[in-house]
């Protein structure tokens, strides 16, 4: 079974197929009831697929990392830079782990927000996923390079777009000061950079040093559930699934249910969640068309 190109971990026993039922409306008349029946729809009811258990650890697998330290790119505030992950055509990566190399200036102070963004056909970042994590800069970075993590235990965001995406960092509520990300600058459109005074995304000179890492199902589950429903964002969307037999539906994450039998503590630790299963809003079976005429 496949969200997109996301391979499902395997159901539970006892699941089906959605399927369309006749819609049955029973009134009441003297002496009796009335009942009228219509076709149904597949997006009648929600379908919930249980799950033996979803493993939850924030940090899986490697997605892209680049380690350089012979630049400083310089964030003032109301910038953005965008590190950029490539992804192999018909593959799949989600982000719920990132660590960048930063530093700030004596006088920095604010707040950066650390953001996956899908990338468009002219390789720029067209548009927010989710929010990986906040970083404060007076306490959260120091005057000299580190490697600063930042992760999640809830959300893995998928890349969907062909040949990946970015991490973006943002630095709109840096208030004082500068934030310097360790780099190269040789390598030519390597990074993007957005302009304040233009409200534009460029690609610029230089490589930055990060690494992203993807998480385990239940983070990449919750990562489709969420993508773009931040404030003002695209809200659910609509993706498509396809079982082991082919056939295919396009539908909404509406829940992954379950709780903690063991929550990460870190983005290393192992976290499983219980008692899982993933709701569905079908929305129609992909490939049920009619023939026109003319």
């Amino acid at each position: 079974m496949k969200l997109e190109s996301y391979t499902m971990p395997m159901a539970g026993k006892g699941w089906k197929p959605p399927a369309v039922r006749p819609r049955i409306q029973a009134d009441g008349t003297y002496g009796g009831v009335v009942v009228h029946s219509s076709p149904g729809h597949i997006g009648d009811q929600m379908w919930r697929i249980p799950l033996p258990a979803l493993k939850g650890k924030p940090k899986v697998s490697t997605v892209r990392t680049y380690t350089a330290e012979t630049y400083n790119h310089a964030l003032t505030a109301n910038e953005a830079f965008a590190f950029y992950v490539n992804v192999a055509a018909g593959e799949f990566a989600a982000i719920s782990v990132a660590t960048m190399r930063l530093k700030r200036s004596a006088d920095g102070a604010g707040t950066l927000s650390v953001e996956v963004w899908e990338k468009n056909a002219s390789s720029l970042p067209e548009k927010k996923i989710g929010l990986l994590g906040a970083i404060d800069v007076a306490s959260g970075l120091s005057t000299s390079y580190q490697d600063v993590t930042v992760w999640s235990n809830r959300h893995a965001w998928p890349f969907l777009g062909p040949n990946g995406g970015y991490l973006v960092l943002n630095g709109n509520g840096l208030t004082t000061g500068t934030v310097y990300w360790a780099g190269e600058n040789t390598v030519a459109n390597a990074h993007a950079e957005w302009n304040p005074a233009t409200s534009t995304w460029s690609t610029v000179t230089g490589e930055l040093s990060a690494t992203v890492w993807q998480g385990a199902d239940f983070l990449v589950l919750r990562g489709f559930q969420e993508a773009y429903c931040y404030p003002d964002g695209d809200g659910p969307q609509a993706w498509t699934l396809e079982l082991d037999d082919g056939s295919q539906y396009s539908v909404k994450l509406r829940e992954v249910e379950g709780q903690w039998g063991l929550e990460p503590l870190d983005v290393d630790h192992e976290g499983i969640l219980v008692d899982a299963a993933i709701i569905f809003q079908p929305i129609s079976e992909v490939g049920q068309q009619a023939l026109g005429t003319t």
